[in-house]
């Protein structure tokens, strides 16, 4: 097998391991919002009509899941090119790990903010938590660089459930969306037809 070769599937490796996480982290996100504006949304309409407004953001968040994976991986081989030429060696479970331990201190911040206690935010304070978040992760990351490739494998052991019910619901809805972007469309143009089909009768007197 060339060299190439191994490249090509290496990256190919590493960017869907990217993936998987990602795309679990937005689905879980788009899961949670959607439940949450549900409680609203049922006082005006069915769940029939929620479904399909579901289906179609969660197609949207994939397909931002993909380039922002895309994205991330560039970046990443990018960094790894950098770092070899000064003899630091990057792996993708570095990248991992670096991004878990800045999404939970994200989260966690939020939860201190929304319900122990809700400081002032304001540009500045978040552009320091931002940096602040970014070096405990760099910091948290070398510390456990020796375990994390044990992590990453543990991680993407333990979300596969969700990547397989995740992908499942993207399938179905692609044919969900499609079957009502046609079914409205042909509604659309039914109730066109209707409006119009008086007026096309001149013989008809009028009335008013």
């Amino acid at each position: 097998m060339s060299s190439f070769r191994k490249w090509v599937i290496k990256s190919i490796v590493s960017y869907w391991k990217c993936f998987r996480i990602i795309f679990v982290f937005f689905s879980l996100f788009l899961m949670g919002d959607a439940f949450y504006r549900w409680d609203g949304f049922k006082y005006y309409a069915s769940f029939s009509e929620f479904l399909p407004t579901v289906a179609l953001v969660f197609i949207i968040w994939s397909m931002l899941a993909v380039l922002a994976t895309a994205i991330l991986w560039m970046l990443w081989k990018a960094g790894e090119w950098s770092f070899q030429r000064i003899g630091i060696e990057v792996k993708i479970s570095h990248i991992l790990i670096f991004l878990i331990s800045f999404t939970f201190l994200s989260v966690l911040i939020w939860i201190v903010k929304e319900y122990v206690w809700n400081f002032r935010t304001t540009l500045n304070l978040k552009k320091m938590l931002v940096l602040f978040l970014v070096f405990i992760s760099i910091f948290l990351t070398w510390l456990f660089r020796y375990k994390t490739d044990h992590w990453e494998k543990v991680i993407q052991e333990r979300i596969t459930p969700l990547v397989l019910l995740f992908g499942m619901f993207f399938l179905f809805s692609v044919p969900l969306v499609a079957y009502t972007t046609l079914h409205k469309a042909e509604e659309k143009v039914m109730s066109q037809i209707t409006a119009r089909s008086p007026d096309s009768d001149n013989s008809r007197p009028n009335i008013l």
